[in-house]
């Protein structure tokens, strides 16, 4: 079985949940998160090939691939079977995976569409709980089963849904409330050191969105995400100790990075505000493009104006909008697609 899940907290906690149950359960597991550089948001077919190479049978999504219609038919023609499950919003043909559970389906009356993708995630994980206890099992496998308490998963449900800053609204906020207990029992020990490196000494979700989450975040943003991934799955204290000190590193890193841009796109937005704009498009050349989304929510902040923010490299511009209210950047693409203003790649 292979996880294939995104480069930030949601995505990392997202994955670490399910490689975590199902390696309890006696699964063989293995996991990919792409490179925000080199390969980008989402499913690629390149590592879906090397997915299929390395033997796996069935391929599971996390945080993303409800748009990931032609890496899923590939996957399929691979000879892999496909579960999807997302938080984003779907595209008017879902994806023709074996399932796709997305509480934002057109059919979904589960009223759940404020779950970050580790909402679903869990909650896909307790219901395959709940199905393989109702059936005939081995006795090893129902022991395996009985031994596996899903409310440790909760500090990382917590972790996902505020980093990916959802509504602390109704299973949300149970969510979050339950997991900040979790944390602070501090059993899950990637978490535990990386707490003692940042000075928590009481989980909050101060310190879970502005402490935890970004030095997490910090890997996938400056390179590749896998060691956070790492971090929550080691048992090995040693291994633990050596992560957490690099994502801090990694972290005041990002920091100077981004402080460094920030500067220039502040003079390049005042001067945009002055002709009398009603939104900010900023590109840099070669600016970091790990730090793009920050600084379009830093500016969406400062000007309360609609946001992008990126960078151009060897012809190629990349970048991270964020919007005021009432503004639906996801929904004006879609519009120009449609209208042939733009066009995908274009």
């Amino acid at each position: 079985i292979a996880i294939y899940g995104d480069y930030d907290v949601d995505g990392i906690t997202s994955t670490a949940i399910f490689v975590k149950f199902l390696r309890a359960i006696g699964a063989d597991v293995i996991w990919h998160l792409p490179t925000r550089e080199g390969e980008g948001y989402g499913l690629n077919i390149n590592a879906i090939q090397e997915i299929v190479d390395a033997g796996a049978k069935l391929l599971i999504t996390v945080d993303c691939g409800i748009s990931g219609n032609k890496e899923v038919d590939f996957a399929k023609q691979s000879g892999m079977r496909v579960v999807v499950t997302d938080h984003h919003s779907p595209d008017a043909v879902l994806p023709g995976a074996d399932a796709v559970v997305n509480p934002k389906r057109a059919d979904d009356t589960s009223g759940l569409d404020y779950l970050a993708g580790v909402g679903v995630a869990f909650l896909t994980v307790v219901a395959l709980n709940r199905e393989l206890k109702s059936r005939e099992l081995s006795i090893e496998l129902a022991q395996k089963l009985e031994s596996v308490n899903l409310m440790n998963f909760m500090d990382l449900v917590a972790l996902g849904t505020i980093c990916d800053t959802m509504p602390l609204v109704e299973l949300n906020r149970a969510f979050v409330a339950t997991g900040l207990k979790v944390l602070g029992l501090r059993q899950n020990l990637g978490l535990r050191v990386l707490m003692d490196i940042a000075a928590i000494k009481k989980p909050s979700v101060y310190a879970a969105g502005f402490a935890l989450g970004p030095r997490l975040n910090a890997a996938g943003r400056l390179d590749s995400a896998a060691p956070a991934l790492e971090l929550l799955l080691t048992d090995n204290p040693l291994i633990a100790h050596s992560l957490a000190e690099k994502l801090h590193q990694m972290n005041q890193d990002r920091i100077d990075i981004q402080n460094t841009i920030m500067l220039r796109a502040i003079d390049m937005a005042d001067k945009c505000c002055a002709k009398g704009n009603c939104s900010l498009f900023l590109c840099g050349d070669n600016w970091h493009g790990g730090v793009m989304g920050i600084i379009a929510g830093r500016l969406k902040d400062k000007y309360n104006l609609p946001s992008c923010v990126a960078t151009k490299s060897d012809g190629v511009i990349n970048g991270s909008g964020r919007s005021i209210p009432g503004v639906d950047l996801g929904k004006i693409i879609h519009d120009a697609l449609a209208a042939g203003i733009i066009s995908e790649g274009g």
